[in-house]
């Protein structure tokens, strides 16, 4: 649904998209403007609809430098199931999780597959069953960072991407610990990367760790 909140007050529907990977979206959307492009990513969410993982799914981009208007530019079928969805900030690549994917989307109207990064990290040597459940990449786009939250497999990865699939992946640093959503942040002028765990995984409800 998209939702016109420009008097928050008084929020007003505008439209709701129906298009292959709009219509069953839920953890599955991101949207970023760079200079005077606006795209949004929206992809059938693949962990509800397909618990083997194994099935494809749709992934829609929309322009929507007119939000009231929203454009349908494409609908890329993903080789392996969609769950989190992110756009790098220069809107060239874009990157899905479970496993984890990457389209070229430097030209929104006809994105490229690049590859299947869990493939290319496990040659590395990587073994965590859940490489990323969420993705995030730097402002340059030279890294990924990537966290997992399988109970008592979890791991998190930076891995720097510069020029793949062309030039190998390579594992930067990798650390134990829950990283179910993985973010960015500079406090105090410094770089830090946030992790969290997701509240039901344990049952017991520790989405942040005392650690």
């Amino acid at each position: 649904a998209v939702i016109n909140v420009k008097d928050p007050a008084n929020p007003r529907l505008v439209t709701t998209l129906r298009t292959a990977g709009s219509a069953q979206t839920l953890e599955t959307l991101d949207a970023k403007m760079f200079g005077d492009k606006a795209i949004l990513a929206s992809g059938r969410y693949g962990l509800f609809f397909d618990f083997s993982l194994s099935g494809s799914g749709p992934v829609d981009l929309y322009d929507v430098s007119d939000c009231d208007k929203p454009k349908h530019l494409s609908t890329t079928q993903m080789p392996l199931g969609v769950h989190n969805l992110t756009l790098s900030a220069d809107l060239t690549k874009l990157w899905s999780t479970l496993p984890t994917q990457a389209l070229d989307i430097s030209n929104p109207r006809a994105p490229r597959y690049l590859g299947n990064v869990d493939d290319a990290l496990r040659a590395l040597g990587v073994t965590q069953l859940e490489v990323a459940h969420e993705a995030e990449v730097s402002e340059d786009g030279k890294r990924l960072y990537l966290g997992g939250q399988v109970p008592g497999d979890e791991g998190s990865f930076i891995v720097d991407i510069e020029g793949w699939p062309a030039r190998p992946l390579r594992v930067v640093a990798d650390f134990t610990g829950p990283g179910h959503s993985i973010n960015q942040a500079t406090i105090d002028g410094r770089p830090y990367l946030l992790r969290s765990d997701e509240s039901v995984v344990p049952p017991t409800g520790t989405p942040c760790l005392p650690t």
